[in-house]
């Protein structure tokens, strides 16, 4: 049996994404490292589905009920169940359960690291990043074992990609 998500935190974030049109959020774990580390401060806005595309950093709520920011896989066209969302961390090894778009709450638009400086995904080196993690699943098992060693908890702070 899998646990509900926390409903009303759900709301409330998709209630403010809504309303401006995006959402700022700490990161907190190591599942999108190196893109993406401990303390950065995310932002993302609100997308339409049909926006949505293969490589983007989705936010959403996972079938355990933890809110994520994991890059998009694969998209499966289900007739039953309309369209489903195959999420990775980039250091992790497997691949999160799809979710459908009533659990996308935005897409990554620039991450901020230090207080200062900014990374934005649709730059050339994070698209080229994004192509490799993507093409080449090994890449994954080095950044795990890399970012256990330079977590300040090790291996235990690998989460899932909770960011809240």
């Amino acid at each position: 049996m899998k646990p509900e998500m926390n409903e009303p935190l759900f709301r409330s974030i998709r209630r403010t994404i809504r309303k401006n049109g995006w959402l700022e959020i700490p990161a907190r774990g190591t599942s999108m490292f190196p893109l993406i580390r401990e303390g950065d401060v995310c932002h993302f806005y609100l997308v339409q589905e049909e926006q949505i595309k293969r490589g983007d950093v989705l936010l959403f709520y996972s079938e355990s009920g933890h809110l994520v920011a994991h890059r998009l896989m694969a998209i499966l066209e289900d007739g039953e169940n309309g369209r489903r969302y195959v999420c990775k961390g980039d250091s992790n090894l497997g691949r999160d359960e799809p979710v459908g778009f009533e659990r996308v709450l935005g897409v990554l638009l620039s991450i901020r690291r230090n207080g200062n400086r900014v990374i934005r995904p649709n730059s050339r080196p994070a698209v080229l990043w994004s192509r490799a993690v993507m093409a080449v699943p090994v890449i994954s098992g080095v950044l795990k074992r890399f970012a256990s060693r330079t977590s300040p908890a090790g291996a235990g702070e690998h989460t899932n990609g909770q960011v809240l």
